[in-house]
């Protein structure tokens, strides 16, 4: 994987933009938990963990990030390890958290209805974009948003010859 290509892309990516910020360590701890709880229900395939991821997204999604568990844990260790994290643009996070809550909606429903390869392969995904912006600030939802935006704001435009 070429990172540094990566990185070039990360920087030119647009982003939706918010008024509200979030703390960078912040978010970043927050990944690093989610990567842990999914690879917890990777190994074990437990319907609760996935619960429990689907409820944190969903909160996120709402606009209550107060009560995510995992926000909560990640702005607890912020603070008590002192560590300093840089404001940045919530937009990004909230389009982030919208697609973790579909890859969660995968997965619990995967669970649920005895799809279980479904669950693995949605959950392999998720982990892999959380590990990309707990380890290294890369968000996904960044890079794949124009993509996003283009297929919304742009249908099928079809020219009358």
């Amino acid at each position: 994987m070429n990172f540094k290509k990566i990185s070039k892309m990360y920087k030119n990516a647009f982003c939706p933009i918010s008024d509200k910020r979030v703390n960078s360590a912040v978010v970043r701890t927050h990944a690093l938990i989610n990567v842990l709880l999914l690879l917890v229900f990777l190994f074990t395939q437990n319907l609760y963990i996935a619960l429990v991821l689907l409820v944190d997204f969903l909160v996120r999604v709402l606009n209550f990030p107060n009560l995510s568990i995992a926000g909560i844990a990640a702005r607890n260790w912020v603070r008590a390890l002192n560590i300093n994290g840089k404001p940045e643009n919530a937009g990004p996070k909230l389009f982030a958290a919208r697609i973790g809550l579909l890859f969660t909606i995968i997965i619990s429903g995967g669970v649920l209805f005895g799809f279980p390869l479904l669950s693995f392969i949605a959950a392999s995904v998720l982990t892999f974009f959380s590990f990309l912006e707990g380890a290294f600030g890369i968000c996904v939802a960044c890079l794949i948003y124009p993509y996003f935006r283009k297929l919304i704001h742009s249908p099928f435009n079809y020219s009358r010859s």
